[in-house]
């Protein structure tokens, strides 16, 4: 997995840095804002399989978000892994959570349940509609397919290897089947509060 290389952690007080290699490019935020995608194909290739092995390793990086991917002469580097948590790790449990919301599914901006790959997955659907020309994506998710809605066309279209086609679209089915009306979910009471999730 391309990575940039670490230096250590040097601190002063309370603040500490982590030194890590100089990597030119530009990140893929500036890239889809100056519509100067090359490849996407491949950059969201290379995004599915560093995935595939930090979830194979048990770590969710749980910021996935076009800032956080680098590119240089056609390598895409992960960056931002300062929210990366170990899956199964209890959301509640965590001294403080970081996440993007528009690359995040709601549970992950409430703090319910675990930290889990599928965080990962969603915020990859979000950017591969990106990546392709399609809007940010805006999941109604009371209706009965939010993510076959809005992802299912641009993952057919992609020109992804079909194995790949395959993944993206079971995690969609995944994400329509956690869908449930809110009248039908548990009531979660959140720590420290008598606020109901619904």
């Amino acid at each position: 997995m391309p990575v940039a290389g670490f230096h250590g952690v040097h601190g002063k007080g309370g603040e500490r840095v982590l030194i890590t290699d100089y990597l030119p490019g530009e990140t893929l935020a500036t890239l889809i804002r100056c519509q100067q995608v090359m490849n996407p194909q491949l950059l969201l290739q290379q995004l599915f399989d560093v995935l595939e092995r930090c979830h194979r390793q048990g770590v969710v990086h749980a910021d996935i978000k076009p800032g956080n991917l680098l590119l240089h002469d056609q390598i895409l580097y992960v960056l931002d892994f300062g929210s990366a948590i170990p899956s199964g790790t209890d959301m509640a449990w965590l001294p403080y959570r970081s996440f993007s919301p528009s690359y995040s599914l709601p549970e992950q901006q409430r703090g319910w349940g675990v930290i889990e790959p599928m965080m990962d997955w969603y915020a990859y659907l979000v950017t591969l509609r990106l990546v392709l020309g399609g809007g940010l994506a805006r999941p109604d998710w009371f209706s009965p397919l939010p993510a076959t809605s809005v992802f299912a066309e641009w993952i057919a279209g992609s020109g992804l290897p079909l194995a790949i086609r395959m993944k993206l679209l079971h995690t969609v089915q995944q994400l329509d089947r956690r869908n449930t009306p809110c009248s039908q979910r548990p009531t979660y009471i959140e720590p420290f509060s008598s606020a109901r999730c619904c």
